[in-house]
């Protein structure tokens, strides 16, 4: 299990863009005026959902927590695309 660091950060990129964006929609949404809570859902996932008592007590948890989630997709991620990868090299070779 070897991990490609630069897929890895190119996936943390999107990953914390996304996150971002999310929390921007879920902000909107609170707000009244617009935009969606269902995509921040997915990226609070699973810090924020498992251990919801502990990352609400402060800011900084909170944000150590997205940071957590995002390093998690992002590992999830270059692991996805690793084991596609492998399976496209295993199926040219037949």
């Amino acid at each position: 299990m070897k991990i490609n660091f630069r897929i890895f950060f190119g996936c943390l990129v999107v990953v914390a863009f996304l996150t971002g964006v999310s929390y921007l929609a879920a902000f909107a949404y609170d707000e009244g005026t617009g935009g969606t809570a269902i995509p921040f859902m997915l990226f609070r996932f699973p810090t924020h959902t498992l251990f919801w008592d502990y990352f609400s007590q402060s800011g900084y948890r909170y944000t150590l927590g997205l940071w957590i989630n995002i390093f998690l997709n992002a590992l999830l991620l270059e692991r996805a695309f690793a084991a596609i990868r492998s399976l496209m090299r295993r199926k040219g070779n037949r």
